[in-house]
């Protein structure tokens, strides 16, 4: 080796040596989230104050199960749904107020929110709702399913994405509810139904606002691991510098991604090997593809209301949905979630005057109709869109 290499060696060292020092104390930035302040009547704390007064919770959560709630008399529902009137009574009250949670997920040991609570009493909305329908009340009932519907859709509301998927989870018990009882709603009942579904259709939380609370969760959790570090561990050796930077890079092409259309593309962006990163980035395939579907199931429910009032007036199917907004059932037809904007939900009339409507799923292919369909190793069909369902998610056919 030269005498030149040989001096030049320690320099390159040297230099390296320093910027690994300068990289090790430069602060990590952890940015808050733009949020509107919280309201003053915040039903947050009172919804999950009602909730956590529920009494008789696993007999509820059977008697709405569509496997065990044979098991379970009207006499026996109604009971339960009376143990409880007083939190029912105070829900109804407190969903008409503004809600809104606060993030507080900022460290590694606080990952408990209290979502167990809101799913309880969206079980006991809908159970209360299929008591009311039983007795021959559709408008108690259809009340009850709604307001489990606006449990999920409160839920997402500058949380994290546990928190949105609970919020989808519940929004989907409610509707699944309706759909059940869509053939036998009478007009007065469907339209209250249809009016209260279409306000509520522009307080929808995107998804982006759940990663932007993730974002801040996962800085705020490396500032956290990294504050203080032993000399010898992964933290105290990596400069946080980089750490962070890696991190924030990765959850702002996810939250991009949360807002581009889903027929744009739903493939997962690869995760960076550092490993923090790795252990708090969460995935956003499956995600998306849950809220789309979800969203999805709205439109289609909103739409076959309008077409079951449309029945209901005139005797008849209509031939094209652009009927549904001449009768003024419906302002718009509604674009397919799973297609580019712009593409409206596919719709037929068949041959014995029953409607298909439908929208493409997850692939985005048409298939005529071919409903979206899965088997369990049971061999047991089972109606769930996921990111590699084939077929069409059509109205009716699964709990959307």
């Amino acid at each position: 080796m030269s005498k030149r290499k040989l001096v030049i060696l320690p320099v390159i060292a040297g230099s390296l040596i320093a910027l690994y020092t300068i990289l090790r104390s430069l602060p990590v930035v952890v940015v808050l989230p733009s949020r509107p302040p919280a309201p003053v009547e915040n039903s947050f704390a009172s919804l999950n104050a009602a909730a956590s007064r529920i009494v008789r919770i696993d007999d509820i959560s059977n008697a709405r199960l569509k496997q065990t709630r044979d098991s379970f008399s009207l006499a026996e529902k109604r009971a339960m749904v009376n143990a409880n009137r007083d939190v029912i009574r105070f829900a109804h009250q407190a969903l008409r107020l503004p809600y809104q949670q606060t993030n507080t997920d900022t460290s590694i040991d606080d990952r408990s929110p209290p979502y167990d609570n809101l799913r309880h009493l969206t079980w006991l909305l809908t159970l209360a709702g299929d008591v009311a329908w039983e007795s021959d009340n559709q408008s108690e009932a259809i009340d009850c399913y709604l307001d489990a519907v606006t449990i999920g859709r409160k839920i997402p509301n500058r949380v994290g994405i546990i928190g949105h998927l609970v919020g989808l989870s519940c929004e989907t018990i409610g509707r699944s509810h309706l759909w059940e009882r869509l053939g036998n709603m009478n007009a007065d009942t469907a339209q209250q139904c249809l009016t209260r579904l279409n306000r509520m259709a522009t307080e929808r939380i995107p998804l982006s606002v759940a990663y932007e609370e993730e974002k801040y969760t996962a800085q705020s959790i490396v500032a956290e691991t990294t504050a203080d570090p032993k000399p010898a561990s992964y933290a105290g050796l990596v400069p946080k510098r980089i750490i962070m930077n890696t991190l924030t890079d990765y959850m702002d092409k996810q939250i991009a991604l949360t807002k581009q259309p889903y027929a744009a593309g739903n493939e997962e962006i690869p995760c960076p090997k550092e490993l923090l990163t790795g252990m708090l980035a969460p995935v956003t395939r499956g995600t998306r593809c849950k809220y789309t579907a979800v969203e999805t199931g709205d439109v289609l429910l909103r739409t076959a209301l309008a077409l079951r009032l449309y029945r209901l007036k005139t005797g008849k199917p209509p031939d094209q949905l652009t009927e549904l907004v001449a009768a003024g059932l419906l302002t718009r037809i509604p674009d397919d979630p799973f297609s580019p904007p712009g593409t409206r939900l596919q719709f037929k009339v068949l041959p014995s005057s029953e409607t298909l409507l439908y929208s493409v799923g997850p692939d985005g292919i048409d298939d005529n109709g071919g409903y979206v369909e899965g088997k369990m190793k049971s061999s047991k069909v089972i109606r769930q869109v996921d990111p590699d369902s084939k077929g069409d998610m059509i109205a009716g056919w699964g709990a959307y």
